[in-house]
């Protein structure tokens, strides 16, 4: 979310601006301090299940004198104008960025339906993979390494372009990530805008918004090997997926592409383990996000849960994507997700009423388009 200021210019006075807004987050919804991200130039939290940045902006389109369809365009111009004029432009690019947020949006608005699905499918598959580090922009990284690779695959096969080639060719480009070199400049700049500076990084996956900023400038080493190592174990899944091929049911295999890696049977010691799991029966909702619960704060680095929840989320609405099942279904699939993650087995799951605030941690997952909700609970200890 951005919110643009008149007259004010990033970075902001922490004692005046994101102030302000913290402190009417904090009286108006139910958000404790300790879990906001403060700094001079955004507020980062998490509401309802929904995680929010809350960036101000100065407004450069001068609304009174523009047409409103005019306006992310004359945005994004003066704001361009604003950065070249700047003594140090990468300094002022990085700072202003949030002045583009509207421009990133009608990038992607802009993308074909084909394009959009392939993005989805490229951030589901990065919610499976249980990366704990910080990795700065990683969620807009895959959507827009998944949109170049529907791109690529709409003008090899503009008559019939394929949902899983597309998705094998974003694999590829994880796979190479540390050799990708990707530059979206369609509509808000020409080739000749982007600094030599900035052309000659590698990786390279160019905002097409600004030509300043290079999405995986942060990509450290150690994370290209991660998701490198990743990205091939799903591409061997994606050639046992296309094998099975099957004429009346399609891909019956296609949610296993999206299997949490790595497994959680193989997590190091000192990391938080499960030691009970209960799926429960579905239960009418109109909860639209996942929810997750926990009851137990000593459980270690807490950071592994959100992980696992959008890991099991990701899972869920990709196997729907295959075929509209029911909860009921949904609710078997998600028992042999947890025997295949955290046991490596399947085990024969008993009924039980047992209350879900039994356990410390529940993670709820919304399906059937949001009329129903399974909660999945489970308790965690401490090597």
């Amino acid at each position: 979310m951005t919110v643009f200021l008149n007259r004010k210019e990033p970075p902001f006075d922490r004692n005046g601006v994101i102030d302000d807004f913290q402190d009417i987050i904090l009286k108006n919804f139910d958000v404790d301090e300790q879990d906001m991200e403060v700094n001079q130039f955004l507020v980062k939290f998490t509401l309802d299940g929904i995680d929010f940045d809350l960036l101000p902006a100065t407004n450069m389109a001068a609304v009174h004198l523009v047409s409103p369809r005019d306006t992310v365009r004359v945005q994004s111009e003066r704001m361009f104008v604003k950065i070249r004029q700047a003594p140090d432009p990468y300094k002022a690019a990085r700072a202003n960025s949030a002045g583009l947020t509207e421009a990133a949006v009608e990038f992607v608005k802009q993308q074909s339906q084909f394009a959009h699905r392939v993005a989805r499918l490229a951030k589901y598959w990065n919610a499976t993979i249980m990366y704990t580090k910080n990795l700065s922009g990683r969620s807009t990284i895959m959507e827009f390494l998944g949109i170049a690779a529907a791109k690529e695959e709409e003008r090899q096969n503009y008559s019939r372009p394929s949902i899983l080639r597309a998705f094998r060719l974003f694999l590829k480009k994880i796979e190479d990530i540390a050799t990708q070199r990707v530059i979206l400049a369609e509509r808000f700049y020409k080739d000749a805008d982007i600094p030599q500076r900035v052309r000659s990084q590698s990786p390279l996956l160019l905002d097409p918004t600004n030509p300043w900023n290079n999405f995986m400038e942060g990509f450290s080493p150690e994370a290209q090997g991660f998701f490198k190592q990743c990205a091939g174990i799903t591409l061997q899944r994606l050639t046992m997926v296309e094998t099975q091929y099957n004429l009346n049911h399609g891909y019956p295999a296609f949610a296993e592409l999206f299997l949490p890696q790595p497994l959680m049977i193989n997590v190091q010691p000192g990391v938080a383990k499960s030691t009970r799991w209960m799926v429960g029966s579905p239960q009418s909702s109109r909860k639209m996000q996942p929810n997750l619960v926990i009851r137990k704060k000593s459980l270690g680095d807490q950071a592994i849960f959100p992980i696992i929840h959008k890991s099991m989320a990701g899972f869920v609405y990709a196997a729907n994507l295959q075929a509209q099942s029911s909860a009921a279904d949904m609710k078997k699939l998600l028992q042999n997700y947890i025997d295949d993650i955290f046991y490596g087995y399947r085990q024969t799951w008993s009924p039980t009423t047992e209350p879900h605030e039994n356990f410390n941690v529940t993670f709820e997952i919304p399906v059937e388009n949001g009329q129903t909700v399974i909660k999945v609970s489970s308790n965690w200890s401490v090597n």
